[in-house]
């Protein structure tokens, strides 16, 4: 019985490991939308702008037209970061995907384990209680 009950803390601290690495990667994976959403608006804010700027370029001025390159040059900049962000974003996902997977494996083989050896234990005990019953059986019938 003991050791069914240390068994059984052991599972407990891996499903608890399990399921903090479940949020964590639950965590991660919201970090990752948001950087991704991020990325999408810039990039939409640099079509849009592009557009815009095109059409635009035939009415301006020179200051005027190099001020647009330069505000798109560092709209670019601020895509090619956010791409890097959201690829680390991605990366400590995965990173953590295989933690969990790790911590839901240990559970599960715990699980296992302790379900083989509590049926271990049940079977030793049915046939502990199968002895004394035949041998009440038997002190019985000589008599």
């Amino acid at each position: 019985m003991r050791k069914r009950n240390q068994l059984q803390s052991v599972h407990t601290l891996a499903k608890s490991a399990e399921t903090e690495t479940s949020s964590q990667v639950s965590s991660h994976r919201q970090a990752l939308q948001i950087e991704e959403q991020r990325l999408a608006q810039l990039e939409a804010y640099h079509r849009e702008y592009t557009t815009i700027s095109h059409d635009a370029q035939q009415s301006t001025g020179i200051n005027h037209i190099r001020s647009r390159r330069g505000f798109m040059q560092k709209l670019n900049e601020a895509i090619v970061a956010q791409r890097e962000v959201v690829s680390r974003c991605l990366i400590q996902l995965e990173t953590q995907l295989g933690s969990w997977r790790d911590a839901r494996s240990r559970a599960m083989s715990l699980q296992k384990f302790s379900e083989r050896v509590s049926e271990q234990a049940d079977k030793r005990q049915a046939r502990k209680d199968q002895k004394e019953l035949d041998n009440i059986s038997r002190h019985q019938n000589t008599r």
